[in-house]
């Protein structure tokens, strides 16, 4: 085919079926394409330079595949069922022109799924895995499996650490390890039920690190937030599975096994952490399985005694509690109602949700609030907010409140509405007057021995800062004497970047960013400083 010297095609066929592939074969090859001779023709061109466009945009949701192949079918069948229509149509001319303009449309829409299958393949479908995982999660409402852990070390030697049996319905669960102990969480109750000890001992409901190994939810959260990549099938409990590595950002990478038929993950192998590598796998999994509601009722076996390991006391009205706990708890009208337990020196309040239960901690505040070096900051009742690991801590009215849990956000804003989460408040001031290189294939080196369990101060903002001001002591850099973590205080901190202000020595402030992974498990490293 000739081309003008302006790069425009000069040789088109007159069919417009023709014209449009060309048009389209232009548009693919980087060509300008020939100008559109009618009204349809130009609608048409624009359909196909934005298609192509779409390549150069920001990457599709996980779900718009599905929606691209159900609309682009029903475009299809549309065009389809006009064209039997006109097949019908007794006018030779009109027949034969809207056959031909059918044919054309149905056409379109094929080179639609076409553009776009090439141009956004693997951005389409690779989440494919990881998003079904995520819906198939999704829609449980219970389950029961057996629960193993084992491990492997650097040898190849390992066994068999656990076996667990698994009920799950909605908030509640239970689980029978292989020694015989019962574990019971009925949303307001846990308890352990101890054969070996006839014993029935009561737990505290929060904090719960009994939801740990093959989190479900948590998993299927973190292989859409994560980079992943399909790297094979294997057969899992006698199920074919495919296995997904999820590369967490400075991390090592760790494995899931996902149910080909189910879309539920039954294993996870995790990274090798000083020598030892663990995996969890579900040997037996039954999802939306017919649970008896009674093994989440509290019974005490007969002859057994009853243990409380968190003694408390029932109340229906914050009242109640002063007599108990020895203060009045901050208890809005709309949680009038939750359960509510009263301990001596502290009062919790049960919240459930679809997610599970939220927990309220409150007692008697002590002095200045002060959050955690290593937390992320907010705002809240005129004071900081502490943010860490899904729970969010603060002093409102002479009472300190911690809130821990799957709504902790939206619970903590209903005791405090002016509450202002540390996302929703960048830092400000971050502006170094040196700046500090930052290494990275040091700080990634550095994020891999975090996460192996060894040098977990560089969590922290402040023994970061010291460290840093410390060793330009001792190098010479730096003219003074040493500092210690008693003259810094975090000045300001979003989780992500940190202002760490020094009372004494030659620097006065610190400036940290977490350069590798920007969540709780990643390391500070110090950008920049301003001297004295």
């Amino acid at each position: 085919m000739s081309r003008a010297s302006d790069g425009k095609d000069d040789a088109i066929p007159t069919d417009i079926e023709d014209r449009i592939d060309a048009m389209i074969d232009s548009l693919r090859e980087e060509r300008r394409p020939a100008d559109p001779e009618s009204a349809l023709e130009s609608e048409l061109l624009v359909t196909a330079k934005l298609v192509k466009s779409v390549r150069k945009q920001a990457e599709p949701s996980p779900d718009f595949g599905e929606k691209l192949a159900a609309s682009t079918t029903a475009l299809a069948t549309a065009a389809k069922g006009r064209h039997s229509e006109l097949e019908k149509e007794k006018t030779g001319g009109i027949r034969s022109g809207w056959k031909s303009y059918s044919k054309l449309i149905a056409g379109i829409a094929a080179a639609l799924v076409l553009i776009v299958t090439l141009t956004l393949g693997p951005k389409l479908w690779n989440n494919d895995v990881a998003y079904a995982m995520s819906k198939a999660v999704g829609k449980l409402t219970s389950y029961h499996g057996v629960l193993q852990k084992s491990y492997k070390t650097s040898d190849g030697s390992g066994q068999v650490v656990r076996t667990v049996e698994v009920w799950s319905y909605g908030d509640m669960y239970a689980t029978r390890r292989d020694d015989g102990i019962w574990t019971v969480h009925n949303g307001e109750k846990k308890w352990q039920v101890r054969p070996a000890e006839m014993v029935v001992a009561l737990l505290p409901v929060a904090p719960d690190p009994d939801r740990s190994g093959l989190d479900l939810r948590e998993q299927a959260k973190r292989a859409l937030e994560y980079p992943h990549t399909v790297v094979g099938e294997d057969v899992v409990a006698e199920r074919n599975t495919v296995c997904i590595e999820i590369s967490p950002p400075g991390g090592l990478p760790y494995h899931l096994w996902i149910d080909k038929e189910t879309n539920l993950p039954l294993q996870l192998r995790t990274a090798a952490h000083n020598g030892i590598q663990t995996t969890y796998t579900y040997t037996l999994f039954e999802g939306n399985a017919d649970i008896d509601p009674s093994i989440f009722e509290y019974k005490v076996p007969v002859g057994f005694a009853v243990v409380d390991d968190n003694p408390g006391q029932w109340i229906t009205a914050p009242t109640e509690a002063l007599g108990i706990a020895g203060f009045m708890p901050v208890v809005p009208d709309s949680f009038i109602g939750n359960p509510m337990v009263a301990h001596p020196g502290a009062v919790r309040i049960l919240v459930n949700g679809d997610e599970g239960v939220t927990v309220i901690t409150q007692k008697p505040a002590e002095g200045e609030f002060k959050p955690v070096n290593y937390a992320a900051i907010g705002t809240v009742a005129g004071g900081p907010l502490e943010v860490l690991d899904g729970r969010l801590r603060w002093q409102q009215n002479g009472v300190e409140i911690t809130v821990e849990g799957p709504d902790s956000v939206v619970v903590a804003k209903l005791f405090a509405p002016d509450l202002v989460m540390p996302e929703e408040s960048p830092v400000r001031g971050f502006a170094p007057q040196v700046e500090v290189q930052v290494d990275m294939e040091i700080a990634a080196n550095d994020q891999k021995q975090v996460d192996g369990g060894h040098s977990p101060w560089q969590l922290d903002p402040v023994m970061v800062s010291v460290s840093f001001v410390n060793q330009k002591v001792y190098e010479g850099t730096f003219e003074g004497p040493s500092i210690g973590e008693d003259l810094c205080t975090v000045e300001a901190s979003d989780g992500v970047r940190s202002i760490v202000s020094i009372n004494k020595g030659p620097v006065a402030k610190v400036y940290l960013q977490k350069l590798v992974r920007q969540d709780e498990s990643g390391i500070w490293s110090v950008v920049g400083y301003d001297p004295k």
